[in-house]
C-alpha cells in the first residue's frame, strides 16, 4: 500500500487555508534587534501631522481612534504613557492617495459583423491608504520598530472602528516586547 493516500477533504481544507491567508492584510515590519528593550518602560504617542487645524472633524475622529488603539496595545505590553521624558516615541501616520483606475472593454466586435464594435472605458477614482506606526528610542534617536499595512484589505469591514482596531492590532502583532524586557513574548500575538 502506498503512503500517499489522497483525501478529498484535505484538498478542500488546503484551498480554504490558502484563501484565508491570501485575504489577510500584509504587514511589512522591521524590528531593530540591537535595541535595548529592557530599558523601555514609557512612551508618548505623536501624529506625523502635529497641526490638526486643517483636518476635518471626521479625520480627527479617525486619528483619535488610531491613538486609542495604540494606547491599548502599548498598555497590553505594560508600557506607561508619559508626556515628559518618555523612553519611546510612538509615531503614526495615515498615508492616503487617490488613484485613477481605467478599464477598457470591447463589446460586439466580430469580423463577420457589419456593425462597428463598441468600446467602453470605465474610469473610477480609488482611495488607497496605508497605516504606518513606528517606535523610536528617545535617547539614541534610533528606530526600534516600524510596521505598515495596506488599509485597502480592510474595506470588507462594516464599521470604521473595526477597521482601525484590526489594522493597529495586526501591526502590533509584530511588536512582541513587553516593557522592560529583552525577550520577545509570543503570547502578545492576538488570537484571530
Amino acid at each position: 500500500m502506498s503512503n500517499c493516500i489522497s483525501y478529498p477533504g484535505k484538498s478542500y481544507l488546503l484551498l480554504l487555508l490558502i484563501l484565508l491567508f491570501s485575504c489577510s492584510p500584509k504587514v511589512v515590519d522591521f524590528v531593530n534587534s540591537r535595541s535595548n528593550f529592557n530599558s523601555y518602560g514609557s512612551y508618548l504617542v505623536v501624529n506625523f501631522k502635529a497641526n490638526q487645524t486643517d483636518i476635518s472633524e471626521e479625520g480627527r475622529k479617525i486619528l483619535s481612534e488610531i491613538e486609542q488603539n495604540i494606547h491599548l496595545e502599548m498598555n497590553r505590553r505594560s508600557y506607561r504613557p508619559l508626556n515628559a521624558n518618555p523612553d519611546l516615541v510612538v509615531r503614526y501616520e495615515l498615508i492616503s492617495n487617490q488613484a485613477i483606475k481605467t478599464q477598457q472593454n470591447n463589446y460586439g466586435y466580430s469580423p463577420y459583423s457589419t456593425f462597428p464594435s463598441q468600446n467602453y472605458v470605465t474610469v473610477r477614482a480609488v482611495l488607497e491608504s496605508a497605516l504606518l506606526i513606528e517606535i523610536t528610542d528617545v535617547k539614541t534617536k534610533k528606530l526600534v520598530w516600524q510596521a505598515s499595512v495596506d488599509m485597502d484589505k480592510y474595506t470588507r469591514k462594516s464599521k470604521q472602528e473595526e477597521i482601525i482596531k484590526d489594522a493597529v492590532t495586526n501591526l502590533f502583532d509584530t511588536y512582541l516586547y513587553r516593557a522592560n524586557s529583552n525577550a520577545p513574548d509570543e503570547s502578545l500575538i492576538s488570537a484571530k
